[in-house]
């Protein structure tokens, strides 16, 4: 159920205009169905209290941590795309379906208008199955500012996109220099370019 990282770093930066999202809480917005809530047990202490007896307790959503949570919410979050690409396009659908790792979408197209349009299409693809997307990210100052502030990623939101030079941000845990373009890895404590 879940795209290949490779995959989706590739394609990444095919095209000039880049931008990253994240689906907000992603596990925790799908429920477990109550005849499998017996399998993510776990023993807690009530209110957090540890003078108190531990207490048998069980997950009602799907948790980070357990093996099945990207397979469940991969397919939750595709079939949300599936139910809505006639209504809001189908490259919003396409860039859910094969742009995203897990909770992570990465995209690049050819223009900042586009960009700009597809980030739209696509938060309110998510915002009819109920998620949010957010900790928006591009190389495109343009493009930032068609984001609300609260949905930038952290390093973005007290930028001045007008003056401030873009940050270098982690695609997937590969560094990228948003002002370069280039993708980096660590190699002895500093960043090298990949050429």
């Amino acid at each position: 159920m879940t795209n290949t990282l490779t995959g989706v770093l590739c394609r990444f930066r095919k095209e000039v205009t880049a931008f990253m999202c994240d689906v907000k809480e992603m596990f925790h917005q799908f429920q477990v169905n109550k005849e499998h809530r017996n399998y993510i047990r776990f023993l807690w202490w009530l209110n957090g209290d540890v003078s108190r007896r531990l207490s048998d307790c069980q997950m009602n959503v799907h948790l980070f941590g357990a093996t099945s949570s990207p397979g469940c919410s991969n397919f939750a979050l595709k079939q949300i795309a599936k139910d809505y690409a006639d209504e809001f396009v189908h490259d919003a659908s396409d860039f859910i379906q094969n742009d995203f790792y897990v909770d992570d979408g990465l995209k690049s197209v050819s223009t900042e208008d586009e960009a700009i349009d597809l980030i739209m299409r696509t938060r309110k693809i998510c915002e009819r199955g109920r998620l949010h997307l957010h900790k928006i990210v591009s190389n495109s100052k343009n493009v930032m500012q068609s984001v609300p502030v609260d949905d930038r990623g952290k390093d973005l939101k007290e930028l001045n996109l007008l003056q401030d030079t873009l940050p270098v941000e982690k695609a997937l845990g590969v560094p990228v220099g948003n002002y370069d373009d280039q993708l980096r890895y660590k190699r002895w404590r500093t960043y090298q370019r990949i050429v």
